[in-house]
C-alpha cells in the first residue's frame, strides 16, 4: 500500500490518536517516512511493515471524544479547567479551554483578549502569539466554543 505525503496513518490494531502517524514522504529506498503526530523523531518504515497500518479518514480525525480536566504549566500559577481529546504535542497535553478560564489563563500569562478578532494574544520572542477561538464538539453532538491558548507550543501538564 502506497501512503502520501500528509496522511495520518494507524497501526490497523490501534484507534486513532493512538499510535498515529504523520507521514513525511518516502526515501530512495521507497521506505515510509514518518513522525509520531505528536511529535519525535522522524521513523523509516520498511515496505513490508506498511500493510499494518491504515490512513485514518478526516472525518474520525475530527470523531474526537473531548474530556474535561485540570492543566498547568509550571511557569504559570495555578490550574486551569480545559478540555483535552487527548492529542499531544512533543508528549505535551493541548488543552482548549472556555472564554471565562481562557481569560484567567491570559492574563496569568501576560496576555490578552481582543474582541474584534475573537482571539487571544500572549508575548512571544518576536511580537504576540494568536490564540483564535476554535469550535469542539462534545458526545451527543453539542459544540462548545474554546480558545487553544498554549496548544501545540507550551508544555501543558494535566493534574
Amino acid at each position: 500500500m502506497k501512503f502520501d505525503k500528509g496522511d495520518i496513518l494507524v497501526p490497523k490494531a490501534k484507534q486513532f490518536p493512538d499510535g498515529a502517524l504523520f507521514v513525511d514522504g518516502h526515501d530512495e529506498a521507497g521506505r515510509l517516512l514518518a513522525h509520531p503526530l505528536g511529535g519525535g523523531p522522524q521513523l523509516v518504515i520498511a515496505g513490508d511493515k506498511l500493510s499494518t497500518f491504515r490512513v485514518v479518514p478526516e472525518t474520525e480525525q475530527r470523531g474526537f471524544l473531548w474530556r474535561k480536566g485540570m492543566f498547568r504549566l509550571d511557569a504559570m500559577e495555578g490550574e486551569f479547567a480545559g478540555w483535552s481529546c487527548g492529542m499531544l504535542w512533543n508528549g505535551w497535553e493541548m488543552p482548549r479551554f472556555e472564554r471565562e478560564v481562557a481569560e484567567r489563563v491570559a492574563r496569568a500569562a501576560r496576555g490578552r483578549y481582543d474582541e474584534k478578532r475573537d482571539c487571544f494574544l500572549t508575548p512571544a520572542e518576536d511580537g504576540e502569539e494568536e490564540w483564535p477561538a476554535d469550535e469542539i464538539e462534545l458526545l451527543g453532538g453539542a459544540k462548545l466554543k474554546v480558545y487553544a491558548i498554549g496548544a501545540g507550543s507550551w508544555i501543558w501538564e494535566e493534574v
